[in-house]
């Protein structure tokens, strides 16, 4: 029979623990379905498909985009009434993506356009599976996934910075391929060793996060 000093604790853990989930929750801009006010943005044909199901949880639909026109830029926008304000403690800007031709000449890099400024593949922090960003690494046909260093935009301050115009990819030299963007995500991701827990005397436990 558990004591009543160890029944505290471990229930003291599991509120901890969910409210840590809480805390480090994502914001789901497209998952099958554009969520948090997004709308499809710019130039050529862009729809939720599943012609090519992203290989996600349930094989999720896709945003399929066809560059044309004068906008060479496809995916959600967030301009006026569909503003969106980063949430506290958001850092990262996470979203997978496919280019059903082989090669990369193609394609330009990324777009992400806060109020206080824009980010930049040349000069912002950003990596491409899991490595240094370098577009010349894209290859077609296969699924990758990029992450912004949302702290390396100009201005960026999470909890006031907005996203107030594209989150894509930029596409401004072939006009036949097809795009296919299957998440996106605004998320918080923790160093593995900066959220210490420790449990005390009466089985009262204490979060704090180590300063870089």
């Amino acid at each position: 029979m558990k004591t009543i000093k160890t029944k505290f604790t471990l229930t003291a853990m599991a509120v901890a623990f969910a409210g840590m989930s809480s805390l480090f929750a994502d914001t789901i801009l497209f998952n099958d379905t554009v969520q948090n006010g997004g709308l499809f943005g710019n130039g050529g044909t862009i729809v939720v498909d599943n012609t090519l199901p992203y290989p996600d949880t349930g094989n999720s639909d896709t945003i399929k985009w066809v560059p044309g026109g004068d906008y060479k830029t496809g995916g959600l926008e967030f301009y006026g009434g569909k503003a969106l304000t980063v949430p506290s403690g958001v850092t990262n800007l996470e979203y997978s993506f496919y280019v059903d031709v082989a090669g990369s000449w193609y394609m330009n890099g990324f777009t992400a356009n806060l109020d206080t400024g824009s980010f930049n593949t040349g000069t912002d922090s950003w990596t491409l599976d899991g490595s240094a960003g370098a577009t010349g690494n894209i290859t077609g046909q296969t699924w990758h996934t990029i992450n912004v260093d949302l702290t390396s935009v100009t201005g960026f301050v999470a909890g006031t910075s907005v996203l107030n115009g594209l989150v894509g990819v930029k596409n401004n030299t072939d006009q036949t391929s097809t795009v296919f963007i299957g998440d996106i995500r605004l998320t918080t991701i923790p160093e593995p060793s900066s959220v210490v827990l420790l449990m005390v005397a009466g089985g009262t436990l204490l979060f704090f996060r180590r300063k870089k």
